[in-house]
């Protein structure tokens, strides 16, 4: 099996307003708010597709987690959601 967990974890303003404050430490939840919680607001440019293309291969066990937490990271600070 994969090792998708990453240390440290990742905090982003996330949910439909960002409103919500998410700790991420693997990539299944990374793309869970990469598709799912990205707020509304917050942009979806060409970072949040390589982050959404890196984190894809990462569970197919295609890439390693660290690379998937740096696509997430960059996608995160594009975004402005990014929690410091």
């Amino acid at each position: 099996m994969a090792n998708y967990g990453w240390k440290p974890g990742v905090s982003v303003h996330a949910g439909k307003y960002g409103g919500m404050r998410y700790f991420i430490t693997d990539a299944v939840k990374a793309a869970d708010v990469l598709l799912h919680h990205w707020p509304v607001r917050a942009p979806k440019g060409q970072k949040h597709l390589v982050a959404r293309l890196t984190l894809l291969k990462c569970l197919e066990g295609k890439c390693d987690a660290e690379r998937a937490r740096q696509a997430f990271i960059e996608a995160a600070e594009e975004a402005g959601i990014l929690a410091r």
